[in-house]
């Protein structure tokens, strides 16, 4: 009977009414709820892991086995390269062989480059080189891969007014240079008259890609340093504190030195093959 009386919608006026529990919702965004933070309605949303707390001790090891390896190998042909003593061959350019670290003292040279060639990447540009003409007054000449500037080192006669060596390392043209070359000495109209090696060529850029293998050792021995902080961060219990200045910062540069690395690998390979 009574079941039937609360259906229909008749209360006991002794019967106390049934009033859920609330709870004071909190108007801050993110924020927990009126009971504070540690009690009821607190921030349940689960934190994101940060980099630190990706780093197991596996991944530690695989990274500075990978980067260590990349180190030494970067740095001993960065250093190596640049050690090299050149071989003075004096005025006679019919000596030079592939491979060979020269010093040479041109007698006249050109003041603008015969050839530019850029390197692209998915039609991004990312290193140029520059082909000058360099060699003596009786008509023996050959090219030389340099910077931009290089023709400001002789006058409008072409003569050396600098008296400025160049130092690089002896390298033949690929294919597609070589077919450069030649169609620009048919248009020039220096086939005859002249001597001009059209096989190998000076690269005075060597000493720059030298340099850039060492930075880039340099590069991998700070990510190692990274590794080694990161994880002991993750290990410290620290993650939660990611969002402190001075740990984001060190993140965000060696995200900066991981592409610098990859960038200064590419413009080398480039250079060096």
């Amino acid at each position: 009977m009574d079941d039937y009386i609360r259906d229909n919608g008749i209360n006991d006026p002794n019967e106390q009414e049934y009033k859920p529990l609330t709870l004071p919702q909190s108007t801050e965004s993110g924020g927990g709820g009126g009971f504070g933070s540690g009690g009821f309605g607190g921030d349940d949303k689960p934190k994101s892991k940060s980099i630190y707390a990706t780093i197991t001790p596996k991944s530690l090891i695989l990274s500075i086995v990978i980067l260590g390896i990349l180190a030494f190998v970067t740095l001993v042909l960065g250093v190596r390269g640049l050690a090299k003593s050149p071989e003075d061959f004096g005025t006679d350019l019919q000596k030079l062989k592939k491979g060979e670290c020269v010093e040479y003292l041109p007698e006249i040279g050109m003041r603008s480059y015969a050839l530019k060639y850029t390197h692209t990447m998915n039609f991004i540009p990312y290193a140029k080189e520059y082909y000058y003409l360099i060699g003596s007054e009786d008509g023996d000449l050959v090219f030389v891969r340099a910077s931009k500037d290089f023709g400001d080192h002789f006058d409008a006669e072409y003569e050396n007014k600098d008296n400025f060596k160049v130092k690089g390392v002896v390298r033949e043209f690929d294919y597609k240079a070589k077919e450069k070359i030649n169609e620009w000495l048919r248009d020039s109209q220096l086939m005859g008259g002249v001597d001009v090696d059209n096989v190998y060529y000076i690269d005075l850029m060597s000493g720059k890609a030298y340099y850039m293998l060492v930075a880039c050792g340099i590069i991998c021995l700070l990510l190692i340093a990274f590794m080694i902080y990161a994880y002991n961060v993750k290990n410290n219990s620290f993650e939660d504190d990611i969002r402190t200045g001075k740990q984001q910062t060190l993140a965000i540069l060696a995200l900066v030195g991981f592409i610098a690395f990859c960038y200064l690998m590419i413009v080398v390979v480039s250079l060096l093959l």
